[in-house]
């Protein structure tokens, strides 16, 4: 589970699929965060202790099942759990 994150009414637990996306790069063009672009066309933002695992899933499909937090207007997922996607 998401470090310091439990389920709750607050962080509720969703399912989605789609494609792991570099999102931000530092000078060097090293990938520095990772957003992920579900089938709802949303983009979610992917939380920072999330983004080694994902790293060797940039560009692929997979399925997430995570606690999502809503910050302002971004939706930060806390990954819990993911799988290779489905075509």
């Amino acid at each position: 589970m998401a470090k310091g994150l439990h389920t709750s009414k607050q962080f509720p637990e969703i399912n989605l699929t789609g494609i792991v996306v570099a999102d931000q790069w530092d000078n060097n063009g090293t990938v520095i965060s990772y957003a992920f672009q579900a089938d709802d066309e949303k983009k979610y933002v992917v939380m920072p202790t999330d983004i080694a695992d994902l790293k060797i899933w940039s560009r692929k499909r997979v399925e997430v099942h995570a606690l999502l937090h809503s910050s302002g207007q971004l939706e930060i997922l806390h990954i819990k759990e993911r799988f290779p996607g489905y075509e």
